[in-house]
Formats: structure tokens, sequence, C-alpha cells
């Protein structure tokens, strides 16, 4: 009996007011970190990243009733519903986590040829487009279709900004044979791919020059020639074929 004493004091000390605060942020700070172990199991479950609905909530309530329940305030004590939510001091911990691996994938750089191999390409765009007066746009775009590249050519001209489809006044769509896109993947060997900067319109016309392949992850698609003479000889090489279709003179 003796061995109780100390736990049958400890509860007869503790006031109505501190059970009613003990109950009421102890149920708050299940709810809120079992809000963010449920996060936890959506991201496995859709392998993608969902920020947390409730950060921190759920330690503060939880360090809350820990004083209600204690009577004290002891900072190591009160770390350890920070430690259990998934939404509080593990969440700082993911963000940094986030921002090196962040910093580490800008570093990253791909090479068509090594990394990208044809059969990867889906997609890439050429474009030049300028604020100026007048306004310019030039797009060469060349993307798969019923594993058929395409090669869509659009001029867009007025006397105003931004130009728009209405603009349009060349649309060129011509498939590409097996041969003509070989030759196109040769001016892209070389290139690198990094990751996707955010695009600013400061009078620069370009060319903004982007390619889609299998494993970008939405990410790694802005894209570099080898040098100058490579990304000449792939605009005039692509213009050929437009001039060959009849419907375009540049």
């Amino acid at each position: 009996m003796n061995l109780y004493l100390p736990l049958i004091n400890t509860i007869m000390d503790i006031d109505l007011d501190r059970i009613f605060a003990l109950l009421v942020f102890g149920l708050l700070a299940l709810f809120f970190i079992g809000l963010n172990y449920s996060r936890i199991f959506l991201i496995i479950l859709k392998k993608d990243y969902i920020p947390s609905p409730t950060p921190f909530l759920g330690g503060i309530f939880g360090a809350i009733a820990l004083m209600a329940i204690t009577n004290t305030f002891k900072p190591i004590y009160l770390l350890i519903p920070f430690i259990i939510d998934p939404g509080s001091i593990p969440l700082i911990i993911e963000f940094i986590i986030i921002l090196i691996s962040e910093y580490i994938a800008g570093q990253r750089i791909i090479i068509v040829g090594a990394d990208v191999l044809l059969q990867d390409i889906n997609e890439v765009y050429y474009t030049v487009s300028s604020t100026n007066n007048p306004p310019e746009y030039n797009r060469i775009h060349i993307y798969k279709e019923n594993d058929i590249y395409i090669l869509n050519h659009e001029v867009r001209e007025g006397e105003h900004y931004p130009l728009t489809e209405e603009d349009i006044t060349i649309s060129d769509k011509i498939k590409l044979t097996e041969e003509q896109f070989n030759q196109i993947y040769e001016y892209l060997e070389g290139g690198t791919v990094t990751l996707r900067a955010a695009r600013y319109d400061g009078g620069d016309k370009g060319p903004f020059i982007y390619l889609y392949w299998n494993k970008d992850k939405n990410k790694y698609q802005q894209f570099s020639f080898k040098d100058y003479e490579q990304q000449l000889g792939f605009y005039k090489y692509c213009l050929s074929i437009i001039n060959q279709s009849g419907e375009y003179q540049e």
C-alpha cells in the first residue's frame, strides 16, 4: 500500500481546474498529433509531399496539458510533446532536409546522350519571345504523339503584349521522319538539363529552351545546348524542315 501513496497523494493534490485543463488540452493535443500522423500515412500512400495541416498545435497543446498535470514548468519535459508531434520539431528537421536536398538537386547536371537517351525525350520547346515594340514570338515545339514525333512551328504577331493565340499568323504541324528526329537528337546530344528556374520577362528574348523527358520529375527541364554551334545547327535544321514543307520562309 505504501508503494501507491505518492501516486494517490499526487492525484489528490490535482484540483478540478487542472483536471479540466488536462482533459481539454490533452484531447486537443491528441487530435492535432493524430492529424499529423495521418499526414505521414497519406504521404506514404500517395508518394507525394503533403504539407502539415496543423504545424506545432499538437506540441503546444501537449505542453500545456503536461504543465496542467505536473503543475510545473520544466522545458526538458515540455519538449516531449514537440518531439512526439510530427508537426513540431520533426517538421523543422524535415524542412531542413528538404532545403538541403533542393540545394543539392539544383547543382545536379543531367547530360543528354548519357542520362537522357533519344527514347526518353517527350517534348522540346525552343521559344524566342520578347516584350519589345513590336513584340516577338517564334516557337518551335517538338513532341511525341502516338510514337511519332511532330514539329509544330508557331509565329505570333501584333502591336501589343502579351501576344495570345488570337495573334497566331503561322502554325505548322509537320510529322518528322525517324531520320529527321535522329538528326535533331544529335544537335541536342551533349547538352545539359538542369533544375527549371523561374522566368522573368526582363527584355531578354531568349531563346528559352526546355526539354521534357521521362524522368524529369516536372523539375529537371531547363535545357542548354553543348555550345552555340549546336544551338544554331538545331534552329537552322528545324527551319529547313519547315521550309521543305513549303509553308514558311524566314
